[in-house]
This record gives C-alpha cells, sequence and structure tokens, in this order.
C-alpha cells in the first residue's frame, strides 16, 4: 500500500473506517484508485515547479525558456528541427541545446575574450577546445619605442620544447603572415593578423586501470604499454582548467604525451590517478618518480648508468625498459580512440539477461601472476553444474590467459559471459563453443586476443549468438585468419558496437536456412580491401543473410543476400548472390560491386552528377567521354580514413580531408560508417556557425580539426 493511500484513508472520519474494516476495506480499494490519480496530478505539479528552471526542465522547455533570454539556435538546429524521437540519446548532444541555453547571459558578458571561445566549444559541440590568436604568432618589425621582446622574436634553437611544438595548436614561434583565408577548405592559413583559431579534439582520452603489461623480452626488461602489444601512444588525462579565463594547455586537453613534456613535467603525468603509472613486482607502491626517465625507445636501446634511472618509457610508442628486468610489471594509463565501441572502461548499460542466475564474480587478486587460472576454474566450475541460465563476470581489467577453451551449450541453455561496467578485461586464447537447438551464448565487454568458433551439431543449430561491446583483434595482411567462424547456425548472430576481423561462415547451401547476421555500430576489418570481411571458405558467399546499420566494413562482403545496410561504408567489392532481395541505402559501396537496389548511395549519385554536367556543357559528349568523367569522380569519392591500423587513435576516423558526400552522406546527413552517431559534421557545423558571434569585428574564426 502506498503512503498516498494511507494520507488519504486517514482523512475519512474514524466510525468511516471502522466500518470500512469491518465490510472487508471496499472503500479502501476504491480510494487506492483514486490515489494512483493523485499521485499522477502530484507529479504534474512537481514537474511545473521543476520546468521553471533550465536544469530540471523537459526537453521540450529549453526552446521556451531560450526565448525569454533571446536565445537563438545554431543553423544545423534550426535546419534540423525536432530531435528523433526514436533515437534521441545518440542525438541529444547535438541538438538539444540545454547547456548553451544555460549560459547564454554568461557568454554575453563575456563575448570577444578568448577563452570564451574555448566554453562554446564545450557546449555547443562537446568537444575539448583551445583557442589561439594567430596574430601573437605572426612576425614582424616593432616600433622601437614600443617593443614588446616576448613577441616576434626569432626562432633560437636552443629552446627545443618550443620547436617541438612546431606548428601544433601549441605553436609558440613567429610565422611569416598568411594571406589565405582561415575558412578556406581547399587550403586554409593560420597565420594572418585577423585570424583566431579553435583547435578541437575529437579523440577521447580512455582509461586503463591496473593491468599486466605486454611482453617483449622478458630478459632484456622491455614491455609494451598495450596488452595487445601495440605500440601505441600514451594520453594526457586533462585537468580541470585553475580559472575561467585560462587558455587549456596540454595538460587540460585529451593530447598524447610528448617525450620532452614528459621529461620536463613528469611529475604532472606520471603517479596514481594521473595520465599513467608502472608497478613492479606486485608492489602496492607504483615505481619512485625518481627511478623513471623519458627517452626515444624507438630502437629499443638505452645506456644506463650504475645510478638512475632505472625505467625508461617512452610515451610516444608506449614503451618501456626497465634496467634490472623485474618479474611482473603492471600498468595503468590512458589511450586515445573516438568512441565507446569495442569494449573499455566507459559506462557500459547492462542488458537484461531473461531467468540469469549470477554463478560466480570474477575479481582475482591485483597482484596474482597467475591470473588467468582464475577464469579457467570459473568455466570448469560452469561446465561442472551445468546452470540453464548462468551468467560469468569478470571484475577487473585484468590480463587471462586461458589457451584453447571448449564450452558446450545444451538445449535451450544461456551462457553470458561480460565484463562488469566500466571493467576491460583481455582474454588471451580461443574459444571453441557447440551450441545446441534455443541455446543463447553472449560476450559482452571483451577484449579478446584469438579467435571464436561458434557451430552447431550435425544439422542446423537455431541458436543465438551475441557480441556486443567486444573486440575480436582483427589479423594483419590480406591473407588474416577469421576471428569468428560460424558454423551450422540457423538462427541468428548480432555485432553490436565491437571490432572484430573477418567473419566466416560455414554453412551446407541446399540443406540449411542461411544464418542471420546483424552489424550494428561496428567495424569488420579484414586487413584489406581485397581481402574478404564476410564470406565462406575458398572465397565463396557466405550462406547468411546481412543487415548493416552505421558501421564500416573494411574488405569484400561475399553473402547470400543482404536484407538491408544502410549509413554503412564498404572499402572493398560486395557480392550477393540474390540480388532481387533487400536494399542498401545512403552508404558507399565500389562501383565493381554486385547488390540488390541501392538507394542514395555514393558514388552512385556523383557519378550521375557528373554525368549530367558533361552532357550539359557537351551535348555530343562521347560514352567514352562520359566513362572517363564517371571514373574520375569515382576515385575522388573514395573515403578517406586518417588511420586504417587497429590500436591507433583514429582508427577508422573520416579525416578531414574525405570527401563531403561521405562526411554528409547520411540519412540525417550525418557521416557515413561507425561513428556515425557522434553527429560529428553537425557538430561543426553548430560550432561555426556560432563562432561569428562571439569574436570582435573584422576578425576572422575557424575550427581546426586537432584530432
Amino acid at each position: 500500500m502506498s503512503k498516498t493511500v494511507d494520507q488519504v484513508y486517514a482523512l475519512l472520519p474514524v466510525v468511516h473506517r471502522q466500518r470500512d474494516e469491518e465490510a472487508g476495506e471496499p472503500l479502501k480499494a476504491l480510494l487506492s484508485v483514486i490515489a494512483e490519480q493523485i499521485g499522477i496530478v502530484e507529479h504534474d505539479i512537481e514537474r511545473l515547479y521543476e520546468n521553471w528552471f533550465i536544469e530540471t526542465c523537459n526537453d521540450w522547455v529549453v526552446p521556451y525558456l531560450g526565448d525569454l533570454v533571446g536565445y537563438r539556435p545554431a543553423p544545423e538546429i534550426r535546419e534540423r528541427g525536432v530531435v528523433d524521437d526514436e533515437r534521441p540519446t545518440t542525438q541529444e548532444a547535438v541538438f538539444a541545446s540545454r547547456r548553451e541555453v544555460a549560459n547564454t547571459l554568461r557568454f554575453r558578458r563575456r563575448k570577444g575574450s578568448l577563452a570564451l571561445l574555448e566554453f562554446l566549444a564545450g557546449d555547443i559541440a562537446g568537444w575539448p577546445a583551445r583557442a589561439v590568436e594567430f596574430y601573437r604568432l605572426v612576425a614582424g618589425t616593432q616600433g622601437v619605442k614600443h617593443r614588446v621582446m616576448s613577441r616576434n622574436n626569432m626562432i633560437d634553437l636552443r629552446r627545443g620544447d618550443e620547436l617541438d611544438l612546431l606548428n601544433t595548436p601549441f605553436d609558440v614561434l613567429p610565422h611569416t603572415v598568411d594571406v589565405r583565408r582561415l575558412a578556406s577548405r581547399c587550403s586554409p592559413g593560420r597565420y594572418n593578423p585577423t585570424h583566431v583559431g579553435l583547435f578541437v579534439w575529437r579523440v577521447r582520452a580512455y582509461p586503463v586501470g591496473r593491468t599486466e603489461a605486454a611482453a617483449v623480452d622478458t630478459a632484456k626488461g622491455r614491455y609494451r604499454f598495450d596488452a595487445f602489444g601495440h605500440d601505441v601512444p600514451l594520453y594526457t588525462l586533462p585537468i580541470e582548467e585553475p580559472e575561467p579565463t585560462h587558455i587549456a594547455d596540454e595538460m587540460n586537453l585529451p593530447v598524447p604525451i610528448r617525450r620532452r613534456a614528459l621529461s620536463d613535467r613528469l611529475a604532472d603525468y606520471y603517479g596514481a590517478g594521473k595520465s599513467f603509472c608502472i608497478w613492479i613486482d606486485g608492489a602496492k607502491t607504483p615505481v619512485d618518480l625518481k627511478d623513471l626517465v623519458s627517452a626515444d625507445l624507438s630502437d629499443w636501446n638505452y645506456s644506463f648508468r650504475k645510478s638512475r634511472p632505472a625505467v625508461v618509457v617512452d610515451p610516444e610508442r608506449g614503451r618501456i625498459v626497465f634496467a634490472h628486468p623485474p618479474q611482473t610489471v603492471h600498468v595503468a594509463y590512458h589511450y586515445g580512440f573516438s568512441a565507446d565501441v569495442g569494449g573499455g572502461e566507459y559506462d557500459r548499460p547492462m542488458i537484461h539477461v531473461v531467468g540469469k542466475v549470477r554463478t560466480t564474480a570474477l575479481n582475482p587478486r591485483p597482484y596474482q601472476v597467475s591470473v588467468g587460472q582464475n577464469l579457467i576454474a570459473t568455466l570448469q566450475q560452469w561446465k561442472t553444474n551445468q546452470p540453464t541460465h548462468a551468467v560469468i563476470e569478470i571484475e577487473s581489467s585484468g590480463k587471462f590467459d586461458v589457451g584453447v577453451v571448449s564450452l558446450s551449450l545444451g538445449p535451450n541453455q544461456s551462457l553470458h559471459l561480460r565484463a562488469a561496467n566500466r571493467a576491460r578485461p583481455v582474454i588471451r586464447g580461443a574459444f571453441k563453443v557447440t551450441v545446441d537447438s534455443g541455446s543463447r551464448l553472449m560476450l559482452d565487454g571483451l577484449l579478446i586476443d584469438g579467435t571464436l568458433l561458434v557451430q552447431g551439431g550435425q544439422d542446423t543449430t537455431q541458436a543465438e549468438v551475441l557480441l556486443r561491446h567486444c573486440t575480436l583483434v582483427p589479423g594483419k595482411g590480406q591473407d588474416a585468419s577469421p576471428s569468428l567462424t560460424l558454423t551450422r547456425l540457423g538462427k541468428k548472430a548480432v555485432i553490436e558496437s565491437s571490432i572484430v576481423g573477418p567473419v566466416l561462415v560455414s554453412q551446407h547451401e541446399v540443406r540449411t536456412e542461411p544464418i542471420h547476421i546483424r552489424v550494428i555500430n561496428s567495424i569488420i576489418d579484414a586487413g584489406g580491401d581485397e581481402a574478404t570481411a564476410v564470406g565462406a571458405p575458398n572465397h565463396e558467399a557466405a550462406h547468411a543473410v546481412l543487415c548493416i546499420e552505421r558501421s564500416t566494413i573494411l574488405g569484400q562482403v561475399r553473402a547470400h543476400a543482404i536484407d538491408a545496410a544502410a549509413d554503412v561504408i564498404f572499402t572493398g567489392a560486395i557480392h550477393v548472390d540474390r540480388r532481387q532481395r533487400g536494399a542498401l541505402r545512403f552508404c558507399y559501396v565500389p562501383a565493381e560491386s554486385r547488390t540488390p537496389s541501392r538507394h542514395q548511395c555514393q558514388p552512385d549519385l556523383a557519378e550521375q552528377e557528373a554525368e549530367r554536367q558533361l552532357r550539359t556543357k557537351q551535348p555530343t559528349a562521347t560514352p567514352e567521354d562520359v566513362a572517363v568523367a564517371r571514373r574520375a569522380v569515382r576515385n575522388r569519392m573514395r573515403p578517406s580514413f586518417t588511420s586504417r591500423q587497429h590500436g591507433m587513435a583514429s582508427y577508422c576516423q573520416l579525416s578531414a580531408s574525405c570527401r563531403s558526400e561521405i562526411v554528409r552522406g547520411a540519412e540525417d546527413e550525418g557521416e557515413l560508417g561507425v561513428f556515425h552517431d557522434l553527429h560529428h559534421p553537425q557538430r561543426l557545423a553548430n560550432l561555426e556557425g556560432r563562432l561569428n558571434e562571439y569574436i570582435p569585428a573584422g576578425m576572422e574564426a575557424g575550427v581546426i580539426l586537432a584530432s
């Protein structure tokens, strides 16, 4: 019985309550229905009060409060109008203007100040930023009576730190004047007395808690921070700026740590709770700050002296060398990436598991060497108990070496192997899972340096496989082995917010129905455009029906059918057997592909427009002329990425030089590919449309992508 019902019931005279109890409380039952409506009315009244304040009001009230203070939406918002209700969480950060409305009056009072531009970038686009007045970096002669010794000097070659920052957002050296416009898309010019640049960072710094470092040569004390053994630059954990007028520097932004910066400000970067930390031999306290030094370890060589230092760190490559090789090395650090994809120590809402029974929670001792044995023992316990529904949760960001793990799911049995929220476990080994009719396998939040094989029985098995926020480390080169192999599965497989290597499907095309594979917000990396990202053995078409949304496929796709594909980048050719079924919408599809019907795809639209313009200029154009024009447009329209190497911060991020037809090629005019839901083009347009309102007259402001 709710408190509201008791309150309403207590308002009745005692005599009526006594009579109601004698009759079996029918009046109280009636009041319980009335009290429910009273609660709804009270809630509405509370919401009316909360709608007076921008911090607590409903989303629909924000424009009305903004109108009271004269707020005008950015051009991108005015053109789009209302946010899509179907996926509001991915667009609220871009199109909901709550923060900017709340700060409208504050921004107006600070109009014309440099630090305000950094606040604009955070409130409008959600990007950390650094504002730069380029007139301070323009070399020029000075009057004898009004000399400023700190400006426009010649370059001092003895100042290595300043030279290290040359042509970066933190540049302090004088440059010759640049007459090009800052807003020019082809060749922007920076160093001009009227230019103000706003450098923004699209890459974020993600943490990695205490975990085992990757050993390269233990005898020589050589290790890498990255658990997969990649050369990954360490990133700065941004700290809050001391005051509103402060201009952001390297310590306030998610930027790679430079060797010289680490050498000069080691105490700012190193230590527990800072950008990175190192522990050896199971110690509870980290390596002493005095024992560390920053150096270039590109060839792994460093000449140690008898005295300190004892540990050398190369932050730009993520390498460590010890003077005296330790038994164990654990590290905590930050790496750069664009979005919450592939697993990591970020907030990851847990999915509901029907009938779940939490069999165990792994929490290995922080300094235990053989951490992987705990996971193996837990899996063995699951094999022994064989519960119908089980959840195995790994609560630490440790490293687990499991070798080859064989699991078997019975009929209608489910196994959910997941990482705890904000945990990043790395598992080295191969999984071989046998499923039966009605069984379900779910992997969530895991980083697996190995392969996953899921196979049914003799005939097709109606089982489900779900990969969510996982990484199956892609191989290298054209002959990369499959990361995920599906054999004799007749129901579906889902890859969501994950990074995987090639997907191999082995199904009998005559006796079995095709498996349904759905890919959402993910990357499938085959290692090259000519390699097979999705297919069957011997380069045959996978007996599968694909449904792909907002993903990047690096490689060729060979499939039985594609039911739907939307906002997807395919870098390799697509070969579909049943082309009468399904459709591709708002995708990039290579010209040599054989697909179902395509709607608003590139480079088809660009080729058609090029042909139309050619025939308008040259009505007598020959087929050869048309073919040349189409080929030229096709070559220009290829997607360009900042990096295609897994492990890099800008992995699969569209480069600044990528064509607008790709950057704005999605159905909602967002970018194609896995990072569609970040809405980078809309953020950029909103920020650019707002900058000129807050700079002095005669100045030109521009947004520069620093990452």
